[in-house]
């Protein structure tokens, strides 16, 4: 190998390095200038993690439906459990924008071109996925 070669592979080396590096400041700052002038137009400031959330309800209706989610994957059969979980979740969705929903009818919706044997090897794969965590 000759000395220039060397020499010539380690300036293509760092001009490489250095314009991917001056592009990702760019992106990086570009980024950061659009989401200050999108908050300056919207009038919205950006929340720290150590500030209190701006509406308490929302906050408390998240470990609410994430228990009401985890509660439907436990019920398997037993329709007016079923019923009950799915109106809390349709209630507790109203919550956040101060909307009474009503649930009218709920129907169990056909796999679509799926066999027995595979909806219920999709159940098993699910089932043993929940059971796995715990949640039986």
């Amino acid at each position: 190998m000759n000395p220039s070669d060397v020499t010539q592979m380690v300036t293509v080396l760092l001009v490489g390095l250095v314009v991917v590096f001056s592009v990702l400041i760019i992106l990086t700052f570009s980024i950061w200038l659009y989401s200050k002038i999108v908050r300056s137009i919207t009038g919205k400031s950006s929340s720290k993690k150590g500030d209190t959330p701006q509406n308490p309800k929302k906050a408390a209706a998240i470990p609410v439906i994430s228990n009401v989610v985890k509660a439907a994957a436990a019920v398997e059969d037993d329709v007016d459990e079923i019923m009950a979980v799915i109106a809390a979740a349709v209630y507790y969705a109203g919550l956040e924008d101060n909307t009474a929903y009503a649930v009218k009818s709920v129907r169990r919706v056909a796999a679509a071109g799926r066999s027995a044997w595979a909806m219920a090897g999709i159940s098993q794969n699910i089932n043993s996925f929940f059971n796995a965590r715990g949640r039986k």
